[in-house]
């Protein structure tokens, strides 16, 4: 496939940190995330896996991120260094209301109250959150 680079003054504006969290070596989803980002003519950083929360939320803020991208494959209980839902309410706490903070993999839980959290349950639905970028 062919990505074309298209770009926009609003998504030259958007950046992204991808990683996946402490205790998790899942690197293929946002490796292909980073590569939709960077094809929507978006700025991102890839972090890779096992990156720990504090690394991920001072790189945000000094990256100047308006949006990151957490990918959980595996649960506290087989090695994850804190529970998904635990580690995006301190990463909301850490980068406070503006960011943007999106969560996939199979960790995502089915249903979840944690405001201004999008929860991508496949590429399509990150694909289509890209192309609204406009």
């Amino acid at each position: 496939a062919v990505f074309r680079l298209k770009e926009s003054k609003k998504r030259r504006s958007v950046r992204w940190v991808l990683a996946a969290p402490e205790g998790d070596h899942y690197e293929i989803g946002i490796l292909l995330a980073h590569l939709l980002i960077r094809n929507e003519g978006c700025t991102s950083l890839y972090l890779g896996p096992h990156t720990p929360l504090t690394d991920l939320c001072e790189t945000a803020l000094r990256f100047s991120a308006t949006h990151i991208l957490i990918a959980s494959t595996v649960p506290k209980s087989s090695g994850a260094s804190q529970d998904l839902l635990t580690l995006v309410s301190s990463a909301r706490k850490s980068l406070g209301s503006q960011m943007k903070i999106f969560v996939a993999g199979n960790q995502i839980p089915s249903a979840s109250n944690l405001n201004q959290t999008h929860f991508i349950s496949n590429f399509q639905v990150f694909r289509n959150y890209l192309k609204e970028l406009k």
